[in-house]
């Protein structure tokens, strides 16, 4: 390749990839700054990066539960996709009656609309016993059509005469599938790791299992849905990309160790001299609301104490006769 040509090629390619890598971006940028993501024209660099969204997510939910609830399902769901199917895709490579009525049911079954079985996913779990659950979470999907019909593309394209040899050598169907198949089969099997299914799995289900069984992804689609309190309509999607956020960067070691939950401070007066006497009030901005938790009335020397607060997200309000409320700082 001529080095013009390659610079060219390279340059379309990386073009290519910092389009690819936009929504990511835009994610980051969202979840750090509060913007509307409806606002035009849109704000390319983020303005006011504020990290306590991170914080406010952290304890809205439980988020360590929901992300060991994530791992334990997605093992569950890749598993059983592995190895039902690979055994399914195995079998519709071999010659046998009825063969092709199975491949134009399975096919059928693809033109059946996504939403279609929510309602009948839910309710075979119900009948299993299996709602809240990590196996109620991972059952609807653990196996898909189309990655079915992935593995047969891939096993088709196996030499016969490779199989024929692991016969003759005394291997059983499933040692076959197992140490000829799949070593071959690597894209197929990248394919079903690539996890889609799961993440529809828990939209599925996510309404029937308790608080303790959900999982990231299932807790992180209701809150685009919360009003926001003194905002637009588009700041709800804020705390989404602060959910989807967490899932790949961590806050939790910089939570820890500033939990100490205590709150100090002075009040003065408007020619300097401490505000003896006054109330000082504390608030929580969480996720929708502003809401007053805590108060406390200063010393007399102006100074506060509060204790017992673990939020990260606050302004402070303090108010005493005679003069007006300060602002909420």
């Amino acid at each position: 390749m001529r080095p013009s040509r390659a610079v060219t090629v390279h340059a379309t390619l990386g073009a290519v990839s910092v389009v690819m890598l936009v929504p990511f971006y835009w994610v980051l940028k969202t979840s750090l700054t509060g913007e509307n993501i409806f606002q035009y024209p849109p704000a390319l660099l983020p303005r006011a990066v504020h990290p306590f969204y991170y914080v406010d997510v952290w304890y809205y939910i439980p988020f360590v539960r929901y992300l060991i609830n994530s791992v334990i399902v997605s093992v569950i769901v890749v598993a059983a996709n592995l190895v039902c199917n690979a055994l399914a895709a195995y079998a519709l490579t071999l010659r046998f009656r009825g063969k092709r009525a199975i491949v134009a049911l399975l096919l059928s079954c693809m033109l059946i609309p996504f939403q279609a079985t929510i309602i009948p996913a839910y309710l075979i779990t119900k009948e299993l016993h299996l709602l809240n659950s990590h196996l109620g979470l991972a059952l609807p999907l653990c196996s898909t059509i189309v990655c079915i019909f992935v593995f047969k593309a891939s096993f088709d394209a196996v030499p016969r005469s490779l199989i024929d040899a692991a016969r003759i050598d005394g291997l059983a169907e499933w040692r076959i599938i197992r140490h000829v198949m799949l070593p071959l089969s690597t894209s197929a099997v990248a394919t079903t790791l690539h996890g889609e299914h799961y993440r529809r799995a828990l939209r599925v289900l996510h309404h029937g299992a308790g608080a303790g069984g959900r999982a990231v992804p299932a807790r992180a689609a209701p809150l685009h849905r919360r009003p926001h309190v003194g905002s637009d309509q588009g700041m709800r999607y804020v705390w989404v990309a602060a959910a989807l956020v967490l899932l790949i960067g961590s806050c939790t070691l910089w939570v820890g160790l500033h939990d100490d939950g205590v709150v100090r401070g002075r009040v003065v007066q408007p020619d300097g001299q401490p505000a003896a006497g006054a109330t000082v009030s504390f608030w929580e901005k969480t996720l929708t609301t502003l809401e007053r938790r805590a108060a406390t009335q200063t010393g007399s020397d102006g100074r506060f104490v509060l204790t017992g607060q673990p939020a990260h997200h606050f302004a402070l309000q303090a108010e005493k006769s005679g003069f007006d409320a300060s602002p909420r700082t």
